[in-house]
């Protein structure tokens, strides 16, 4: 058994010291290495997925430190812990197929408390899951749930032999997932080594005779897909950008022609004097992004920019592995490398020149960068081992290869090691809620240290073992703020989102106008079209039916476009289109029209980055912040309520911080507001907002809960800070 601490520390060296670069060679590297991390992990019965998910994660940190600017890294680590995921949920889905539980009645009562609708049958998560690659929302599993079904008794008699089976079945499923996974592991390793080949197959199909083939510096993808199409008796000649400086584009050109491809030499600046001559652009890449934007060899951007502006097809050819889940934005994303300037200029006769320690005038910088950004908009098609995608389906393949729990670094959720098995965990709750009393500090123990996969399969266990279903029983043993906390907690955050959504139009008053605004400007496009299907299925009627019933005037225009609308989630800018709507909003302000339908229209239709890029126009253009221009009557509703739009498009993180100082800084403190705002991000960037309530307060979040808070409510949040011992 190899010494996998050893493997570890040098392939950290490797990676630091660039001893192994490009996407193919640290993907392939990076799962070998968590194949045989995981081969060798040691662990109880209890809950492998938990030790084999902590200890992916831990030495993933390590290897994506080690070297930022290598994605596939990440990629990889993030595929493999999905894996363990999905094979873990599958195992559990296997074990219960048998089992039937019925939901509760569309016919249910419109006054029911809208938080009793949800409480759906946990074994629903698992029927879902055998048609879904990642873990599903409790609002997609409605169609899987018959009417009613019959839940199987056995007798005293056969109790004790029950228990034996399903112990048995426990740790089989237990030995059975580390070789599921190291299955799927070297599945995803022989993708990895084929992807050049299956993605030459397809070259046949988009390479035509007598076509003329643009391409820059040199990619293995792109080489091989050339030859494939050579292969296939086709005839086609290729123009090579040589890629300076590194003039990798040189190295290409020699291999292909020794596969007899006619091939041409340019430079890269004689790009745009060669396009019009081009059928086709195809290109190797660095990475895909969640947006479908790619980090691409420097040069690129320029390269597309000459394709759109001759309407020539300009394709990416790359490998699933280099399909990033992360956003151009995120803060953990290095879009760029600089290398030596000795590649540019030759240090020795530019010595003196750049020289720092002489006074003789301004030193000369020298910039070299390794890659460029190139935006969705200007890729035509992806090609890669699963097929022909274009931009607007990538978002679809990241749904399939990562989890959501996963994408995640600033969560402030902690969960134990090892991990009790979900069997257990529903055992230890169940006795909490047994007796003349409920034990809360047992429930916040467990529930306050799971995410949200093993909160699904601790409902499908409880329901497996007590025929009840959980979230009934906690709401049946919990009051108060507390219970809303909890109950909260169990659900998935789509169903959260709807549930929030619903109680902030039923009880329409200021406040809660919050809640809507905060779903339809926080949440992606994606995001928000998933509360509104959840709020369908859970309320038999659309979020913006509801939205529209309950609100007037100038909050009834805003509202329904925000919650109406699907943005556009690029993150391309139009600054033409930003000067021109600035001058729009700067009237519409200075005539006090703050419910101008040209506002709402730009506020609520507008993507986010251009949104951004307006508001940075207006604080050019007028020397102050929209914020400010927003600015008036502090007991104008309205007003605040644009207020709160901007807030959230510009910086949700700043604006979250601001609504937790309100909420502890208020008369009794905004428990609502607290739980909202801790609940929702303590699985995904709860870190980030504490760290901009310190920066605003100079007092920790968590000093401030547990001084204005109080009882199981306070012990629960401070739980989901990781500040329990306060």
């Amino acid at each position: 058994m190899p010494d996998t601490h050893a493997l570890v520390n040098d392939f950290i060296a490797k990676l630091k010291k660039r001893k192994i670069e490009g996407s193919h060679a640290t993907a392939r590297q990076t799962a070998d290495l968590l194949r045989s991390l995981i081969s060798a992990q040691r662990m109880s019965n209890t809950n492998q997925a938990a030790s084999l998910i902590e200890a992916a994660k831990a030495v993933g940190e390590q290897l994506i430190a080690a070297n930022p600017m290598e994605l596939a890294v990440g990629n990889i680590v993030r595929r493999v812990l999905h894996i363990i995921r999905e094979e873990d949920l599958s195992l559990a889905t296997t074990a219960m197929g048998g089992l039937g539980l019925s939901a509760e009645s569309d016919d249910d009562d419109d006054g029911m408390d809208p938080e009793d609708r949800p409480a759906l049958s946990a074994a629903a998560v698992a029927a879902a899951a055998r048609s879904s690659l990642r873990a599903p929302s409790l609002h997609t599993l409605l169609e899987f749930v018959p009417e009613s079904a019959a839940v199987p008794h056995t007798s005293s008699s056969g109790g004790d032999s029950e228990d034996r089976t399903k112990s048995a079945d426990r740790n089989s499923r237990s030995r059975k997932l580390k070789h599921d996974v190291i299955e799927a592991i070297n599945e995803l390793i022989q993708d990895i080594d084929t992807c050049h080949e299956q993605i030459a197959e397809q070259a046949v199909e988009h390479i035509h005779q007598n076509e003329v083939i643009l391409t820059l510096g040199r990619s293995r993808t792109v080489k091989e897909f050339l030859c494939a199409a050579k292969e296939k008796k086709r005839s086609f000649r290729v123009f090579v950008a040589e890629g300076a400086p590194r003039y990798q584009g040189h190295v290409l050109a020699k291999q292909l022609v020794a596969k007899g491809i006619q091939t041409t030499v340019i430079t890269d600046s004689a790009v745009f004097a060669m396009i019009s001559r081009v059928n086709m652009v195809i290109v190797g890449v660095h990475a895909i992004m969640a947006n479908a934007g790619v980090i691409a060899p420097v040069g690129l951007n320029m390269v597309a920019l000459a394709a759109q502006r001759h309407a020539v097809p300009f394709v990416v050819v790359a490998g699933s592995h280099k399909l990033c889940p992360l956003y151009p934005h995120n803060p953990e994303v290095l879009l760029n490398d600089l290398k030596s300037p000795s590649e540019l200029l030759d240090f020795g006769e530019f010595s003196d020149c750049m020289d720092f320690g002489s006074g003789s005038g301004a030193p000369l910088h020298v910039v070299n960068p390794s890659f460029d950004y190139v935006p969705p908009k200007l890729v035509s098609l992806f090609i890669t081992d699963t097929g022909g995608h274009n931009s607007s389906y990538m978002y679809r393949l990241i749904k399939d290869y990562y989890s959501a729990d996963d994408l995640e670094i600033m969560a402030t959720l902690t969960v134990p090691q090892p991990l009790p098995s979900p069997y257990v965990d529903a055992e230890n709750l169940r006795k909490a809620c047994q007796g003349w009393g409920t034990d809360e500090k047992v429930i916040i123990s467990i529930l306050g240290h799971r995410d949200s996969t093993q909160r699904k399969l601790i409902m499908l266990a409880y329901e497996e073992l007590y025929q009840e279903n959980l979230i009934d029983r906690l709401k049946s043993e919990l009051s108060g703020d507390f219970e809303k906390a909890v109950i909260r907690w169990m659900l998935d955050p789509v169903d959260r989102d709807a549930v929030m959504a619903n109680v902030a139009v039923k009880n329409f008053v200021t406040p809660d106008i919050r809640v809507i605004l905060e779903i339809a400007c926080v949440r992606s496009p994606s995001e928000l079209l998933a509360v509104k299907q959840a709020y369908h299925s859970l309320y038999k009627r659309s979020l913006e039916e509801d939205v529209a019933m309950h609100t007037t005037g100038d909050f009834h225009k805003l509202l329904v476009a925000l919650v109406s609308t699907y943005r556009y989630d690029g993150d391309e800018i139009d600054l033409s289109l930003a000067l021109s709507e600035v001058k729009i909003l700067h009237n519409a302000i200075k005539e006090k029209a703050f419910g101008h339908e040209e506002i709402i229209r730009i506020l609520s239709t507008r993507s986010k980055a251009q949104v951004n890029a307006t508001f940075n126009c207006y604080k050019d253009e007028y020397g102050a912040s929209i914020t400010k221009g927003l600015m008036g009557d502090p007991k104008d509703d309205f007003l605040a309520a644009l207020r709160v739009v901007v807030r959230c498009i510009r910086s949700p993180h700043k604006y979250f911080a601001k609504v937790l100082n309100d909420a502890v800084n208020k008369q009794g403190a905004d428990e609502d507001a607290l739980t909202r705002v801790i609940v929702t991000h303590a699985e995904k960037d709860l870190n980030n907002i504490i760290e901009l309530y310190f920066k605003r307060n100079s007092i920790s979040l968590n000093h401030a809960v547990a001084n204005h808070s109080s009882g199981d409510h306070k012990a629960f949040l401070l739980t989901l800070l990781g500040a329990e011992d306060l």
